[in-house]
């Protein structure tokens, strides 16, 4: 995306993105659930008063 400084000059913006993972749209719900959910529940009980 092109973004104009207030001095009107144009620049680009540089994102990096780090994925822990990627998942086809051929997954279903529960493997979406096993990979990105149920490995930080035990954290998430851990560090709670939950």
């Amino acid at each position: 995306m092109k973004w104009t400084k207030v001095d009107l000059t144009q620049y680009l913006e540089k994102h990096e993105f780090v994925f822990d993972a990627v998942l086809n749209e051929e997954v279903t719900n529960d493997e979406v659930y096993r990979e990105t959910v149920e490995p930080i529940v035990p954290i998430i009980f851990e560090r709670t008063k939950a």
